[in-house]
Parts: structure tokens; sequence; C-alpha cells
């Protein structure tokens, strides 16, 4: 790892582990990945090379000295665009890949919205100290599945609102019960594993069409 904030103990995570995420994510050449945190710009540079020239990488951060770094180390990378932007906001754009860098409290509408047909979310949901779960969330038509795909100590993100639940520490147990996002306003019930503002990660299987 590598200090990109020595002063805020922000680095730029774990190659290792980006490197297993990426796996994860099956991306292919000629896909539109969009970078949720991209930092200075390091993990932008492998995506750009996993995508190919006639891909696409859209790599964002809501931190503006990150940005004007990021914009400097990639000043060669012709398929990737440097945006300065909040992250949680309307893309206004489609994605086959959308990669969170940060802990969020919860998947929020705008990822998931902008899922291509089979597009994958990868996004961290963990306390405020940043300890959670990873999950991997797949759009299948109009619904999307869900699965953790393991722990995850990572910086959170200083403007999402954060509650406290242990279940997020348990990835074990949202790895054998969480089995989708839920995304009709509906009360909290029996089948929420995590609930929030209406939607939720949900212990319901998807039915096949």
């Amino acid at each position: 790892m590598v200090a990109l904030d020595e002063r805020r103990g922000i680095d730029n995570g774990l190659p290792s582990l980006w490197a297993r995420i990426f796996s994860l994510l099956d991306i292919e050449e000629r896909s539109c990945v969009v970078q949720i945190g991209c930092g200075t710009g390091y993990y932008s540079a492998i995506l750009s090379y996993l995508v190919g020239p006639k891909g696409r990488v859209i790599a964002i951060d809501s931190e503006r000295l990150f940005v004007e770094e990021a914009r400097k180390n990639l000043r060669g990378q012709r398929n990737v665009k440097v945006v300065y932007h909040d992250g949680r906001e309307d893309l206004g754009l489609s994605a086959d890949v959308v990669v969170v860098h940060a802990g969020f409290s919860h998947a929020h509408r705008v990822w998931l919205d902008a899922l291509r047909p089979d597009g994958r979310l990868l996004v961290p949901i963990t306390n405020r100290l940043g300890q959670g779960t990873l999950f991997k969330i797949t759009r299948l038509g109009a619904q999307y599945c869900a699965e953790a795909i393991g722990p995850i100590q990572i910086m959170p993100s200083r403007r999402d609102g954060f509650v406290i639940d242990k279940r997020l520490l348990r990835w074990w147990e949202a790895n054998s019960q969480v089995r989708s996002v839920r995304l009709d306003a509906h009360k909290k019930d029996g089948t929420c594993w995590l609930h929030w503002q209406g939607a939720c990660l949900s212990k319901r299987r998807i039915a096949k069409s």
C-alpha cells in the first residue's frame, strides 16, 4: 500500500485485494467501468489496461487534489476520464461495471440505476470505521442479485451517514443469507438483512424468468 494522505490515514488500498476484486467482476475489453473514489489513479490505470483502447474508464473522486493528481498521472491514458464528482449523485451514464473504493452505509440507487443489463456493482458496506462486508451486486433485468464476497477494512466515505449495525461485521452471515437487493418501497420485515430508506439487502432469491 502507498499513502495518499498520510495525515488522514488514506492509502491506495492493498493491490492483491483489488486484483482479486477485479477478477471477480469479469471485466472485459470494450467495457465501460465507473470508479467511485479513484484517488490518484493507480487502479484507474489498471482498469484502463483491462478494458483496452476501445473501452472506457470514468474515474470519479470527491477530493479535488486527488482529481488533479490523477489527471496528471493518467494523461497518457486516452480511455480514462477523471471527473470531480460527489459520486452519490446521478452519474448520467450507463456502465458494465461500477467499482466503489470507499466504505458506504448502503448501495446508492444511482449506482444500481447506472448498471447495464448483466452489469456488476462492487461496493463495501461498512460502519463509520470502515469495517464491514464487500458485496457484488448484478443487474438481471429490473432485479438485482447480491452476494457477500468477504470482510473488508477500508476508508469510509466522509460524505455518507452511517448506522451502527453489528451484522455488517458478520460477513459469513451475509454470505449465507443475502441473495438480492430489493428496491420497492417496503417496511422492514423478516426477509430484510440490512434495511435502508425503503430498500434492503434481502434474503429473497430472484425468481428466474
